[in-house]
């Protein structure tokens, strides 16, 4: 894990912070000393630099290199806090990990058999760059709450539960793909897919992640994503 120098100045009450590395530090015969950059103030807008950090280090490896290729514009998009643009490219990111293209279905057995590592690798990128707000691992914890289980089963009021608490309601998704900032939007909601149900499942009744929400919702126990 990297580590971070935060410098608090009273005066201003402003927060200053600089990345512990050996690039920064300046030697001078037995002690040492760091720049802190006046740029680097400590605010909502340094969070993307930060996280950066943190996955560039040890997490990045745990990914593997193969999902982070696959996976670099959707970690670009997630950086830039853009979750509109992140959810389509996740959309055409799981398409491509099953040799689908834009415009086809996701097949009910590819979904309860989709690549673990590749659910992984998404799944912690939306979970690193949301604050852990969104993601399928945080989807899979909201189903499980509203009382959905992970047997690979339809039941319409657990899923409709699901669906109320995410803010996958048919009137909600414009709305929601209006807003930029992820503060209101409901814990769950992305990555949803909600532009092209009809491509993922070929039900276009249930909103999200489609019909077929709960097959991968369930698969995600079988890849050890809690």
């Amino acid at each position: 894990m990297p580590v971070i120098l935060i410098l608090y100045e009273p005066s201003s009450d402003s927060a200053y912070w600089q990345a512990i590395s050996k690039k920064y530090i300046k030697e001078a015969g037995k002690s040492w000393g760091i720049t802190v950059p006046n740029s680097q103030k400590l605010s909502e807008e340094s969070i993307p630099q930060l996280r950066e950090l943190a996955f560039s280090n040890e997490e990045l490896k745990r990914l593997g290199s193969e999902q982070d290729i696959k996976c670099i514009q959707l970690k670009t998009l997630l950086s830039q806090a853009n979750w509109v643009g992140a959810d389509y490219e996740t959309y055409r990111l799981m398409l491509q990990m099953v040799d689908r293209e834009v415009g086809q279905w996701i097949q009910i057995e590819e979904l309860k058999n989709f690549p673990c590592a590749d659910l992984r690798a998404i799944d912690y990128l939306w979970t690193s760059y949301s604050g852990e707000r969104f993601g399928f691992s945080v989807q899979r914890k909201i189903y499980l709450d509203c009382g959905g289980k992970l047997d690979y089963r339809h039941d319409s009021g657990s899923w409709n539960r699901f669906l109320d608490c995410v803010g996958w309601q048919k009137e909600k998704m414009e709305q929601y793909s209006r807003e930029i900032s992820k503060d209101w939007i409901p814990e769950g909601h992305f990555p949803r897919g909600d532009n092209y149900r009809e491509s993922i499942g070929g039900y276009t009744d249930y909103g999200g992640w489609v019909a077929g929400g709960w097959l991968l919702l369930s698969h995600l126990a079988e890849c050890n994503l809690k």
